[in-house]
């Protein structure tokens, strides 16, 4: 949740806005509490709530209206933890392995990403995101209830699809990779699902909104030229795309994300088990994982905004 002082966001966000213009009632901005992050905050709480939010300030007023109609006022935000908050819950114990997908890689020589080979039953990320996003069309024909649990695992999937450690073939996802962050003992998951995030935060005021701030403004400014690029899907059929809905590219997207194990030298870059990683490695990734909160909040905003017209 933000504070009273996003109010001062509206002139950003009408500028910003990168498909038809939502409905942006004052009521639906969250008041009275900023954050200040410890370092046991997960990028699944505050990454997934940034990403939700600039997927919100992107959707169009019929989306909009639907998503509240689904989950309520607090929209997307209000579910962007949900896949979390629920792994404790054995009725769903079967979604733990939605998450993420386990790829084949041995970067920096090879990286990569096969639905055939690494997701064949669609149990992965990349599945779940196919699978949720057909459930929320007209044609699914689902109960209310089938769509707004789909709308729930949607936001949260497409936003962890984004984080490389999610598409990742090693050492559980960086989980089982030990390093230091600074002085405390740590793993390169926990360094690329919040450390980073928490960092970045910290220097640029502390609280989630100043860096919800700060990603739409390189939204609509220095990444504005690569939006076009960043919601282009290369495969429109075959492969279990939904042709109702060809904004959902997540084999494609998976891909990206593993390609950064192996293209993106700052991600490993000869980092050893138990190296100690600090103001270098920090510098050379923060904006890869603002680039990748932004994205999957655009691409989410797409989705949506195709299915609810």
């Amino acid at each position: 949740m933000f504070g009273n002082s996003m109010k001062v966001l509206f002139a950003l966000l009408a500028s910003c806005l990168l498909f038809a213009a939502p409905i942006l009632a004052e009521s639906k901005f969250p008041t009275g509490r900023r954050h200040h992050f410890s370092e046991d905050r997960l990028w699944g709480f505050d990454g997934h709530e940034i990403s939700a939010w600039i997927a919100t300030f992107n959707l169009t007023a019929a989306a909009t209206q639907a998503v509240e109609t689904l989950v309520g006022p607090g929209g997307l935000p209000s579910i962007a933890t949900w896949a979390d908050n629920i792994k404790g819950d054995s009725k769903y114990k079967w979604a733990s392995e939605l998450h993420y997908v386990t790829t084949l890689d041995n970067p920096p020589t090879s990286c990569s990403f096969q639905m055939s080979r690494d997701c064949p039953r669609k149990n992965c990320v990349v599945g779940a995101v196919y699978n949720y996003t057909e459930q929320l069309t007209e044609d699914y024909n689902g109960s209310t209830k089938t769509r707004q649990e789909a709308l729930k695992f949607l936001t949260h999937f497409v936003q962890d699809l984004h984080n490389p450690m999610h598409v990742y073939g090693k050492d559980r996802g960086g989980n089982d990779f030990p390093v230091y962050w600074y002085s405390t003992k740590t793993n390169m998951h926990s360094i690329w699902d919040s450390r980073i995030l928490v960092r970045h935060m910290d220097d640029i005021g502390g609280d989630a909104e100043s860096y919800l701030s700060l990603a739409l403004h390189r939204i609509e400014t220095e990444w504005s030229h690569e939006i076009a690029n960043w919601l282009y899907c290369p495969r429109r059929d075959g492969s279990g795309v939904p042709l109702l809905v060809p904004t959902a590219c997540p084999e494609f997207w998976a891909s990206q994300a593993n390609s950064a194990h192996c293209d993106l030298p700052d991600v490993w870059g000869g980092v050893k088990p138990n190296d100690k990683l600090g103001d270098d490695y920090y510098f050379d990734n923060r904006d890869t994982v603002m680039r990748g909160i932004a994205m999957a909040g655009l691409r989410l905003a797409a989705i949506l905004n195709e299915i609810f017209v």
